[in-house]
């Protein structure tokens, strides 16, 4: 969602991730189903917070309900930019990661991703390392 409507902002509700809190949530809280979705919305919280302190997003939170005012940074721009060589010729990572998030399948999601912050780390170490 952020590199499909970059530059705006975007605001991400826990319902996105399946991960709101039910009206009775206080009522059923100790219940499994209430600790499971608990464990899902420290792993999404978690997510946000690795990409802000990795330089990645920046983002303002209502920890009870939704993530507001995310938005990219310079250096996720940098890496989504990059062109792959591809079997249909240059694509973006971005462009792999959109096309990876409609096709559904966790696999193929889990890959990008993973080719993504792959590609963020050699770029940085290149840079560090003056190359």
């Amino acid at each position: 969602m952020l590199w499909a409507n970059f530059p705006v902002p975007q605001i991400f509700k826990y319902e996105k991730f399946n991960a709101a809190l039910p009206d009775d949530y206080f009522e059923q809280c100790n219940s499994p189903e209430m600790v499971e979705l608990m464990q899902l919305r420290s792993v999404v919280e978690g997510t946000f917070k690795f990409l802000c302190e990795n330089g990645y997003i920046h983002y303002e939170a209502d920890h009870q309900t939704h993530f507001r005012d995310v938005r990219l940074t310079e250096k996720s721009l940098l890496v989504l930019n990059m062109e792959l060589e591809s079997l249909e010729g240059k694509e973006t990572i971005g462009d792999n990661i959109i096309k990876a998030v409609k096709s559904g399948t966790p696999a193929v999601i889990i890959g990008t991703v993973t080719n993504l912050f792959t590609t963020a780390i050699t770029l940085m170490a290149n840079f560090v390392n003056g190359s």
